[in-house]
């Protein structure tokens, strides 16, 4: 059984994953993990910080590194006044096609929690 801190680390990395649509065969062959290892790890069923694990985890920081956003928060903000027509419909519309594209990048992903 794991601890609640690494099953924390294991959220992290799959939804990093995940959100990238990156796949178990895609972390194997980018790490040197075999895939088999690499599911076995992302699913809880390790025991200690192994190598591989550190290679996995190195490759999570590498993309997530690579893929930050250019623009901040205050960017979304400022976009979403120019979209929003300050109505609650219009709020509650914007939140439903975010929702919406967020739960599309999610289900289109190979990967399972």
């Amino acid at each position: 059984m794991i601890d609640s801190e690494t099953n924390d680390a294991l959220d992290f990395l799959r939804d990093a994953f995940r959100s990238r649509r990156v796949s178990l065969k895609d972390i194997g062959g980018r790490t040197g993990v075999h895939v088999s290892q690499v599911s076995r790890i992302l699913s809880g069923d390790i025991r200690r910080v192994s190598v591989n694990v550190k290679k996995i985890c190195k490759f999570a920081n590498e993309l997530s590194v690579g893929m930050r956003p250019k623009r901040d928060l205050n960017y979304l903000i400022e976009t979403l006044k120019i979209v929003w027509d300050g109505t609650p419909e219009g709020a509650e519309a914007l939140c439903g096609l975010l929702l919406a594209a967020h739960r599309f990048r999610h289900e289109s992903t190979g990967l399972e929690r």
